[in-house]
């Protein structure tokens, strides 16, 4: 059985392709086409791989920053960083949002390449599945605060922006990352007999559901461990999607592994069910007070 690995290489290309050029690239290809794209001297295109150079530095020191001081950090926290100047940041960048979008474009194609490099190899449906989930939660172990910089300028960017300055929104994670799942699930729906045209639907889900479990996991750490988190949420999408293929009649084991679901002892098993039979209903009033104490701590 073959991948979908070549057509996530895809989703990278086409992702990087769709980042808004850098102010110098735009104004070098825009006096081209002014002098009828006449061949640009040597001392032009030093010029023009100068600046790519230097603002491909900024954006590294502005990561380095954001790891160093957290996703809210400032203009004057990147400079020192940088050892430059803000002066000098923004000859290589048109204002501050500039930067930020750079920094999450770089940090949003280095999480699809690693997904890419994850899944390399990888040929069974829920193997893909679980290198995928634990792909993810690599990045955002290692490198949480470039994840929450970046998840915080999606929703800035995505609030600010007006549809007619697409040239200016942020390639985020969610988006991209769904893109990637969902041409994998096409795949294999696809080679399974099944109608991939709603793969689309089933690749956003399964992004939301992983972010949302990885968002929660980043503030609860203590819980449970990356690899144990990466099994339970691997387990629990499995059941779903293997599903699809048992309906095309394909056997495939969609239990989960033992030990994904721990057991409680046999006392609290026995008492959980004496509670069950004394109230079989929801008790709205606690579960609202469970909630409020849950955000006020």
């Amino acid at each position: 059985m073959g991948t979908a690995v070549g057509t996530a290489n895809d989703v990278v290309e086409a992702a990087t392709s769709s980042v808004r050029r850098p102010p110098g690239d735009r104004q070098a290809a825009d006096s081209a086409k002014k002098h009828g794209g006449a061949r640009t001297d040597g001392r032009r295109e030093r010029w023009a791989e100068h600046r790519k150079a230097r603002r491909s530095e900024l954006i590294d020191a502005a990561t380095d920053a954001v790891i160093e001081y957290g996703a809210n950090v400032g203009m004057d926290q990147i400079a020192a960083t940088a050892k430059t100047s803000k002066t000098v940041i923004y000859r290589y960048f048109s204002d501050k949002a500039d930067l930020h979008q750079a920094v999450a474009e770089q940090a949003a194609t280095h999480l699809i390449e690693g997904l890419v490099a994850a899944l390399e190899g990888v040929t069974l449906p829920r193997d893909t599945l679980a290198a995928g989930v634990n792909a993810f939660l690599t990045e955002i172990d290692e490198r949480p605060e470039v994840y929450r910089f970046v998840m915080m300028r999606v929703a800035q960017n995505s609030e600010a922006l007006s549809p007619r300055d697409e040239r200016r929104r942020v390639l985020d994670y969610p988006s991209i990352i769904g893109e990637l799942v969902s041409m994998q699930i096409a795949f294999y729906m696809k080679i399974s007999g099944l109608d991939p045209i709603r793969a689309r639907p089933w690749g956003v889900a399964i992004v939301g559901f992983i972010r949302s479990a990885g968002d929660w996991w980043l503030e609860h750490r203590d819980s449970m461990s990356r690899d144990e988190l990466s099994e339970y949420l691997s387990a629990l999408l499995w059941s779903g999607m293997g599903g699809l293929y048992i309906s095309a009649g394909m056997e495939v084991e969609i239990s989960p592994p033992p030990g994904i679901f721990p057991i409680l002892p046999k006392d609290a098993r026995i008492e959980a069910r004496a509670m069950a039979e004394k109230n079989t209903g929801t008790d709205i009033d606690a579960a609202i007070q469970s909630v409020r104490q849950a955000f006020s701590e």
